[in-house]
């Protein structure tokens, strides 16, 4: 059913079935059609230890089963290797069984033509130029980034859109898209438009699904700007939080959690799921804010009136996971004590995540109530990423802005959001959270898709990208029965609803980040094509000049050798080290002449940074410059109007200098740029 539809839902018996003299399924085990996972054959395998006939009402019980699956054609190879890259590769590990049959494929090492990362822009300067902001920060963690024109693309037409990003799939194995522009019709002049899937929804999913079977072989996000106040503001934020992310450790040990109890629904046993893995595994104390709907719980009553629900409970209950009981524990005054003051409260105190599952609307949260008239009022500076999993409060293409958008869009609102484009449906919705938060963080199921008594670091490592669990938990539904519904539509119409908010490369901070260590030689010299950097194990190391990637490898914990292009005396390498939870490690590396030696070299590094403090009304940005170089800083207030600038060419050690004394009090947005270079930063002016 709807999340909307309040009515219990039905579950008739099949009578092509239940009078029937044979047994059901007519065998325990099941292959399904084969299909593809980004270029990788597969097929799901069902297995079902019973067999029941319903007019002799007999069961046969299979205690021990064992299954043997054939491959019979093909060429014997799994597909094509040349789809497989480092981002895919944990939703195949985490998602096929025998994964470890899959040939070794280097997933670090720079592929000609390739190109990692498209990002679509409408013909405006604004976006374009915000757009070249996003490929800098994404290129320098070594992410092959490329912006392309609508008017490149043939025009703001869906079939002309997919078409081109098939052939950027086909051509250079594409793994990610944004869109970074709003819906076209959403009160703006222009933006990116979006197929229809079904004629229930737009759907940015059809654009990732490259063979058609609705499951997306790309990582996808959307962000729904419509001018530079849109642009600075949910750019921004996503930069200054990946730059400067919040150290409070209250901050990470407080996720919030919010749904209404109805009974003949999931929606409370999925937020206490999740509750459970935060407390037992992670050790967090989450907070929530809940209300009754229909029903009147009490401690010991059952979760849920839908008949899959011993399904959840003997996985994740007491004989499972351990996270649930097997009924609820909790009174009424637990279930009923949230309200919209208390959703704004606990996100104003900080939150890293917030998860909401109940009905939705265009506007609002129905249960709690929580518009976007109470969005309008945070004052939250520590960003959290929402899941908005309900109806409709993703629907992007409404001519006026949805409850997404207005998180989105507010400058203390959210760093970014899953949330549906229509009316969506429940217990498939519940089993994708599932699937979504095992991607995120791998240890939530840790036996899916099967228990790995030696499993390595690399498998538990989080995936902390919400873009990377949207794909993934569609692919977790796919195979799942934990919904009891039987037609297929449901599963397919979910794949296409939920959208990211977002970079689709944003990576969330669960913990207090700690430093990186890092260590490699102060300058390389001119055609040298080996660098040697050590760094943290599973880390990503990657190597640019000008923002053009030269080399990347995966870090060890030892030294490793990263083959470069050689380069010219007198340009400077950037390494940048990245990891999950891990500050990112930025250092400029000369190139200098060859034969000089590194102890004799007066290294003047070239780079430009923003002094945090403001001394005596004046916002400072220094620099060291080994040559010349024109620099351009603009300052923009939280609403995207420049209130400053400078240009000017500069070189050797300085700084320069804005007086903030005729600025009110509030968040603003430094943009330098350097050349090629383009930095981002955020203030808070506090009088």
């Amino acid at each position: 059913p709807l999340d909307s539809d309040p009515t219990e839902p039905k579950a008739p018996k099949d009578p092509a079935i239940y009078q029937a003299n044979r047994y059901y399924p007519d065998s325990p085990v099941k292959v399904s059609r084969p299909m593809k996972m980004r270029g990788v054959d597969c097929v799901i395998l069902g297995i079902c230890p019973f067999q029941y006939n319903p007019v002799t009402k007999e069961l046969i019980v299979y205690k021990d089963l064992r299954v043997r699956v054939d491959f019979i054609g093909g060429n014997g190879h799994f597909g094509d290797d040349r789809y497989r890259n480092r981002f895919f590769e944990p939703l195949l590990r985490g998602h096929l069984i025998n994964y470890s049959i899959l040939p070794k494929v280097d997933l670090y090492t720079p592929r000609q033509g390739e190109i990692e990362y498209a990002i679509i822009v409408p013909d405006d300067a604004s976006h374009e130029a915000w757009a070249e902001t996003i490929k800098a920060w994404r290129q320098q963690q070594g992410i092959v980034t490329e912006i392309y024109r609508l008017s490149q693309i043939g025009g703001n037409n869906a079939t002309l859109i997919e078409r081109f990003l098939d052939s950027l799939y086909a051509h250079h194995q594409l793994s990610a898209f944004l869109l970074l522009s709003d819906y076209q019709s959403s009160g703006f002049a222009y933006g990116i438009t979006s197929p229809v899937w079904g004629g229930h929804c737009v759907s940015d999913n059809k654009y990732a699904d490259t063979d058609g079977d609705s499951l997306p072989d790309m990582f996808h996000g959307r962000i729904t700007s419509q001018n530079e106040t849109h642009l600075s503001r949910m750019v921004g934020k996503m930069l200054s939080y990946e730059r400067q992310p919040p150290t409070d450790p209250r901050f990470y040990n407080r996720p919030l959690l919010a749904c209404c109890w109805e009974t003949p629904r999931w929606f409370m046993i999925t937020v206490e799921i999740l509750k459970g893995y935060f407390v037992n595994e992670l050790g967090k104390d989450p907070v929530h804010q809940h209300e009754i709907y229909f029903g009147s719980p009490y401690p010991g009553c059952p979760w849920s009136s839908n008949p899959n629900t011993y399904k959840l409970i003997d996985y994740f209950g007491p004989n499972g996971l351990g996270y649930i009981d097997s009924t609820n524990p909790h009174n009424s005054t637990y279930w009923d004590s949230g309200d919209a003051g208390g959703i704004s409260r606990e996100i104003n105190t900080g939150v890293f995540l917030v998860q909401h599952r109940d009905h939705g609307a265009v506007t609002y949260w129905v249960h709690p109530y929580y518009h976007i008239s109470h969005i309008n009022g945070l004052t939250n500076d520590k960003f959290p990423f929402v899941f908005s999993i309900n109806c409709l409060t993703g629907q992007y293409n409404n001519s006026s802005q949805c409850f997404t958008e207005a998180f989105h869009r507010h400058q203390q609102g959210a760093l970014g959001l899953v949330a549906a484009s229509a009316s969506s449906y429940s217990f498939v919705n519940d089993t994708y959270i599932f699937g979504m938060y095992d991607a995120m963080f791998p240890a939530f199921m840790p036996d899916y898709p099967y228990y790995n008594q030696n499993q390595s670091l690399l498998d538990s490592l989080p995936n902390l990208r919400p873009a990377f669990g949207n794909v993934s938990g569609k692919y977790f539904l796919h195979q799942s029965d934990w919904p009891y519904m039987t037609d297929p539509w449901y599963w397919y119409v979910t794949y296409h609803l939920f959208h990211h908010h977002g970079d689709p490369f944003i990576t969330l901070f669960s913990e207090v980040p700690e430093s990186l260590t890092v260590s490699h030689a102060n300058q390389i010299e001119e055609g040298d094509t080996i660098f040697t950097v050590t760094a943290n194990l599973y880390s990503t190391i990657s190597l640019t000049v000008d923002n053009q990637i030269i080399g990347r490898a995966m870090g060890t914990g030892a030294p490793v050798d990263i083959r470069i292009q050689p380069q010219t005396a007198g340009d400077t390498v950037l390494v940048t080290v990245t990891l999950y939870n891990h500050y990112r490690y930025m250092k400029e590396v000369p190139v200098v002449t060859s034969g000089i030696a590194e102890e004799s070299k007066p290294v003047l590094e070239s780079r430009i940074w923003l002094d945090q403090n403001i001394v005596q009304g004046n916002l400072v940005i220094n620099y060291i410059l080994a040559n010349k170089t024109k620099v351009k800083i603009i300052l923009f207030d939280a609403t995207g109007r420049r209130v400053d600038d400078y240009e000017a060419v500069l070189t050797g050690k300085g700084g320069v200098s804005f007086s903030t004394n005729r600025f009110a009090s509030g968040v603003y947005f430094v943009r330098i740029e350097r050349g090629n270079r383009v930095q981002t930063h955020q203030v808070i002016l506090v009088r």
